[in-house]
Order: C-alpha cells, then structure tokens, then sequence
C-alpha cells in the first residue's frame, strides 16, 4: 500500500484532479504554487514569519527548480533568528529586574517566531510553574483554615494522607487516592491535585515528554476554580509547539505514506486550530487520497 502511494503520489505530482471538468494537472499545480507564494509573501509583510516558512516550506515536497522559494526560507530564517536572539536576551533582563510578565512575553513572542524554541519553551514554563505554585500557596482564606484546623484533629482524613504523598514526592499515588475518594471538590484537596498535575508537567518537561506535560496542566487548569494565567500561558506554548511536531512529521510522510501524513497533520490542526500551513497541507493530502484511490479503482 506503501509503495503504490509513493509511485501514484509521484505520478499525480500533487496535482488534484478529482472532477473531469478541473484544468490540466500542471495548471493545477502551478496555480497552487502561486498560491503559496501569494500567501506566504502577504504573511511575511504581516509580520507573521514563522507562517510565512511554513507556507514556502509547503512547497518543497514539489521539489521544484524555483530559487525563488530557498531565496525566501533562507531570507527568513536569517530574520528569524535576529528576532529570536533579540528576544531571548530582552526575556533574560526582563527576569532580571524582577518583571515576570515582560519576561513571559518576550518568550510567547519568541515561539511565535519559532514554535518549539528549546531555550525559550523551557524557561517559560519554569517561570509559569514556579509562579503558579506560589499562587496556589498563596491562596488561603477563612474557610481552608478551618478545613485545616479539622484535619489536624483527624489526621487519618484523606487529605491528610494525600498530603503525606504530595510531600514524599508519589504524585501518581495522591491522585490514585483522590480518584477513590471523589472529593475533588473539597477546596483544599483541589488545591493540592492541582499542584500535583503541576509537578508532574515539570518532571514531563524535564523527560521532553510534551504531549504528557499539556495533559497534566490542563489537568490542573480543569482543576483550578479559576483561570490561572500563567497555566494558560503554558498550555499555549506547548499547543503550538506540538502542532508545529505534527505538521513536520506530517510534511515528512507526504510522499511516502499519505495516510499517515493526514493522521499527523489532523493532530497538528487539533492542536493549534489556528495553524493555517498545517490546516492547507490536510486539505491537500485530503484531496490527493481521494484522487488516488480514484486511480486505484479504475
């Protein structure tokens, strides 16, 4: 099945010729070409480089004899990088003065340029971690106290038992108990679930396990009574990095297995609803199956 996706890809050349009433193949192909450039030339003067690369980027798989299309994805990646750079050093002085929200910022900005910047990424959600945590310490009022107060007095409660968990670090274990116990509505057992997705994102994040690290802190966001803006922020970074994932292994698997370029590029959009590169090359690996297996059935 393999090997005829990647002989009929090669002999469709991308070309969508799903009704008899469509132009000629080339036509086709070059009107989708144009297409790519039109829009990736209006992206670039908006200011949204890195959808601009994606959308030359969309155009490789061709394999095209247009300098045209290298000239523009080395132009970019060079500004790209200036921008980059610039940014990480203006997020570091930002942290430096103490201003957390600036220092955030300048790192959103960063990943916008470039979805999944090591650097950038890891700093961000050390920083949203560390301040959720202090907020959720924070947060305390009349009512937790008396709940506390009675927990002292009954020691064997399951928050108390939760807590002895969360503090010995068997963060699978406090939720274990909390599933049996049901009490996630229980302000300060909620708390403390919450707090124990957030570390275990951190220990995904330090693993590089990203898929499992936006689990746990939409876990937590679930969790939390209100929004949490540092959580969002991370949920957010982490969304577009893994939609950026998808979309290259997507790109990557175009000529050599279709459907599972389409399973990849679906996870993309899923991820990022707002990834418009991602959102045309499914569109297009769509069609194409459609015109093969058309081919196929003749």
């Amino acid at each position: 099945m393999k090997a005829f996706y990647g002989i009929a890809i090669l002999v469709c050349c991308l070309g969508l010729t799903a009704c008899a009433n469509q132009p000629p193949q080339q036509q086709s192909v070059a009107a989708y070409v144009s297409q790519q450039k039109t829009a990736a030339r209006k992206a670039e003067q908006e200011g949204r480089l890195a959808e601009a690369v994606s959308l030359w980027q969309s155009l490789l798989p061709l394999e095209l004899d247009d300098a045209d299309i290298h000239l523009a994805l080395s132009s970019l990646e060079q500004r790209i990088a200036k921008r980059v750079k610039r940014g990480l050093r203006n997020a570091e002085a930002a942290y430096a003065k103490g201003n957390d929200s600036a220092g955030d910022l300048w790192l959103l900005k960063v990943l916008a340029l470039k979805p999944g910047q090591p650097q950038a990424l890891s700093t961000l959600q050390q920083s949203t971690s560390s301040r959720a945590q202090a907020q959720q310490a924070a947060k305390s009022d009349e009512e937790s106290e008396r709940l506390m107060a009675r927990r002292r007095a009954a020691p064997d409660s399951a928050y108390t038992q939760m807590r002895r968990l969360y503090d010995q670090g068997d963060y699978q274990a406090v939720l274990s108990l909390a599933s049996q116990h049901s009490q996630t509505a229980d302000v300060e057992i909620g708390r403390l679930l919450a707090l124990t997705h957030i570390a275990l994102a951190d220990k995904a994040q330090k693993q590089a396990k990203q898929t499992t690290e936006l689990e746990h802190v939409q876990a937590a966001i679930k969790i939390l009574p209100t929004e949490d803006e540092t959580l969002l922020n991370r949920r957010a970074a982490l969304r577009k990095s893994l939609s950026e994932v998808w979309y290259r292994k997507g790109i990557g698997m175009m000529q050599e297995d279709l459907p599972v370029a389409i399973s990849a590029l679906e996870k993309s959009v899923d991820y990022n609803p707002d990834n418009r590169a991602a959102k045309l090359q499914l569109n297009k690996a769509r069609i194409l199956k459609r015109n093969l297996e058309k081919i196929k059935n003749r």
